[in-house]
């Protein structure tokens, strides 16, 4: 969970994640010094994830910041891709990510290049 703090019913929130606690695990980033630093700290410790408090943006890890892109963003999932005589399996292509695969078609093969979704 990210939150800047402008949560209405931070009760809610804690009740919710209480309820899918026994099948999801809830990390919280808490972004700034105005955020609700005690609804972050206990949604973690129901939702069995680790709370961060982070101050300024800019202190983020760019992997964190690419992980919390991917969590927000749209994915492919489990498709297969076809290649001419080729075909491969891909499990997650990421909306704004390229994806490379290299492989040697001719021009026929190129004629039937399809991908299955």
């Amino acid at each position: 969970m990210l939150t800047d703090g402008e949560v209405e019913d931070p009760k809610k929130v804690i009740e919710i994640a209480e309820k899918v606690s026994d099948n999801t695990r809830i990390h919280t980033f808490g972004i700034g010094g105005e955020c609700d630093k005690e609804m972050v700290r206990l949604v973690a410790q129901v939702g069995n994830g680790s709370d961060y408090l982070i101050d300024n943006v800019s202190k983020l890890n760019p992997s964190v910041v690419k992980a919390l892109a991917r969590a927000s963003g749209i994915s492919i999932q489990h498709c297969n891709i076809k290649m001419g005589s080729e075909s491969f399996s891909v499990n997650q292509i990421y909306q704004g990510e390229m994806y490379n695969k290299i492989c040697f078609i001719d021009s026929d093969q190129l004629k039937k290049f399809k991908v299955i979704l």
